[in-house]
């Protein structure tokens, strides 16, 4: 087995096709050559046809067996070789055909080693029975090319989220005491919340996934920010409420004052909860970057890894990873002025993050 740069095995890849024309064994050379570029170990006959010391039904077993994938190159006339009875002259996509069937029918149903990719859209319907049932890709697409390129380097474009801890199932939708309202304000704010959490809910429900949708969500949530002094009080049961405009509501608080005992809630936003939710939590985490002082870098640069984490991959093109990835590159941008310039935490910072308490 041949190995990379470093000592680690290579993926070897063998490509089966057929000899349709000059044009269709010059592209299928083109994408082994752009498999080898990007670190793929591919075989294709003609990379041996002038140097060859054996026979080519040899080599065609040889190659299938010591491949860790093989490719068949779809065709209309591919799938035609393989036919019982074909009298067409190119036996060795005939041979190679029988090679894989019999293969396939030794795995009883499982394979992950024989997959057909095709350069053109019609020619999927070529694809033989027996690589139907199982992934196909066209790779003269970039995202065809990039999920064939993933499955063959074990890359996944969806991670998903670690699995949690086992909970008493009466507490998954069970709502948190109702907060101790002491005073006429406390009241009006309460009613704000519940008023705009109720609107953000209603608003998912009724409008189906769109700009327009996303820009009156944005409005609620401003409105949550903007009655985060008088509700303040209300972040603990907001954070821990079920209700969905509840946590949207928590997480606009502390868009605007931070708060170190909830930077791992504001962390565990980003895998359950809907997008929008997920985005705002992000936000938060920017602001207490920039709120909160040097004492709280260790905890902060644990949350905002953790929420990268628990976002997964194949989200990294989203605004949320995008707010994360801001997120941490202004907190190293923080920790180099500190340490250029020394600046330390002043009474006033290190007092920021501390949780308010609730009127008594």
């Amino acid at each position: 087995m041949s190995v990379g740069v470093s000592g680690a095995p290579r993926i070897r890849v063998f490509i089966s096709y057929s000899h349709d024309s000059l044009a269709h064994m010059e592209r299928v050379l083109a994408f082994a050559n752009r498999l080898r570029t990007n670190g793929i170990e591919s075989v294709v006959d003609r990379y041996f046809e002038d140097t060859l010391n054996m026979r080519w039904t040899d080599w065609m077993d040889q190659e299938i067996e010591a491949a860790h994938f093989v490719l068949t190159a779809v065709t209309q006339a591919y799938a035609q070789h393989l036919k019982p009875g074909d009298s067409g002259s190119l036996g060795g996509t005939k041979f190679e055909g029988a090679i894989i069937t019999q293969d396939l029918y030794d795995l009883r149903g499982r394979n992950d080693k024989f997959f057909a990719v095709y350069f053109d859209e019609a020619d999927r319907a070529w694809i033989p029975k027996f690589l139907k049932g199982f992934a196909y890709y066209n790779v003269s697409t970039d995202d065809g090319y990039i999920s064939l390129y993933r499955r063959l380097t074990k890359q996944p474009g969806v991670v998903p989220p670690e699995v949690g801890t086992i909970v008493d199932p009466n507490s998954l939708f069970a709502r948190p005491p109702e907060p101790q309202v002491s005073s006429s304000g406390d009241q009006v704010a309460k009613l704000q919340i519940d008023t705009l959490a109720r609107a953000y809910q209603e608003l998912r429900k009724s409008m189906l996934p769109s700009n327009d949708r996303t820009r009156k969500m944005e409005i609620i949530a401003a409105k949550m920010r903007a009655v985060t002094c008088e509700a303040y009080f209300l972040l603990d049961y907001l954070a821990k409420n079920p209700a969905p405009g509840c946590r949207l509501a928590a997480a606009s608080f502390l868009e605007v004052k931070p708060n170190v005992e909830y930077l791992d809630w504001l962390a565990e936003r980003l895998a359950p909860e809907k997008p929008f939710v997920g985005y705002h939590a992000a936000l938060a985490l920017i602001a207490a970057v920039r709120v909160l002082g040097k004492r709280y870098h260790e905890d902060l640069k644990k949350a905002i890894e953790k929420a990268l984490k628990l976002l997964g991959s194949g989200l990294e093109g989203t605004d949320r990873a995008a707010a994360l990835k801001i997120a941490l590159r202004e907190l190293q941008e923080v920790e180099s002025l500190e340490a250029q310039f020394l600046l330390g935490d002043s009474p006033a910072v290190q007092e920021a993050g501390q949780p308010r308490q609730a009127p008594s």
